[in-house]
């Protein structure tokens, strides 16, 4: 099970909104290791994006680069990576997207698991294999 939880922030008019967090361990091929604090994104099709500097921190050698469409609908070409993800006790092998704004953890990484959240300031949320 990986585990996480609701923060509530206030946008520019007051208003609340609620964020996802989720905290996941990401390996390099040479032993590297950090902790990275991601946000759950479901209009993230892919499995995880990483800033350039835990990117350079992991070791990581660019795969490819593809084009992407942004939540603005605009287009951007960026670099993949191969890492590890330590996801529930298993190691699972994921291509990440470079970025340079907040981790985000998407729809790839969820696919065969449960997600559980209570939405409140300081919620639970807790992930589970289905399988």
């Amino acid at each position: 099970m990986v585990s996480g939880q609701v923060r509530i922030r206030l946008n520019a008019d007051g208003d609340p909104i609620p964020e996802v967090f989720v905290r996941l361990l990401v390996k390099g091929f040479n032993g590297q290791e950090i902790n990275v604090e991601t946000i759950l994104d479901t209009g993230f099709c892919g499995s995880l994006s990483l800033r350039q500097s835990d990117i350079d921190a992991l070791g990581l050698l660019p795969s490819f680069q593809i084009l992407t469409i942004l939540a603005d609908s605009s287009l951007r070409t960026v670099a993949t990576y191969t890492a590890i993800v330590g996801w529930g006790g298993i190691d699972q092998i994921v291509e990440t997207l470079g970025d340079d704004k907040h981790p985000l953890l998407g729809m790839g990484l969820l696919l065969n698991r449960n997600v559980s959240m209570n939405v409140v300031g300081g919620g639970v949320v807790q992930i589970t294999r289905l399988n």
